[in-house]
């Protein structure tokens, strides 16, 4: 079945199966192409190579409405949060212990 946006229009984004609160607007979504157009040497004309995909770039404006709105709003957004940075491995947890199907001898340790 085809999907009519003026019979179910859809006002919302899914994040992590979360919907998003209030009224989402998306703009600047496409689908990314690469091509590649080739031409011949002293021919006219030229033939496109598919190249791939590149990674689409878009923005989403939410608009809070309603308390309810406003409410969900505050446990949504800590699904767009930065993640928070682990410290860099020391030498222990690259080296030691936590590989046991390493010798000790090609450990480095003594």
């Amino acid at each position: 079945m085809t999907w009519t946006p003026l019979q179910s229009p859809i006002d919302h984004v899914l994040l992590a199966g979360q919907r998003s609160p209030g009224i989402a607007t998306i703009s600047g979504a496409g689908s990314l192409r690469k091509w590649d157009v080739r031409k011949g040497y002293g021919l006219t004309g030229a033939r496109p190579v598919f190249r791939g995909l590149d990674v689409a770039r878009f923005r989403v404006a939410i608009l809070l409405l309603t308390e309810a709105d406003w409410t969900a709003w505050h446990e949504f957004k800590q699904l767009l949060a930065v993640p928070p940075r682990l410290p860099p491995p020391s030498r222990s947890t690259i080296c030691g212990s936590s590989m046991p199907w390493v010798p000790a001898s090609a450990r480095g340790w003594p």
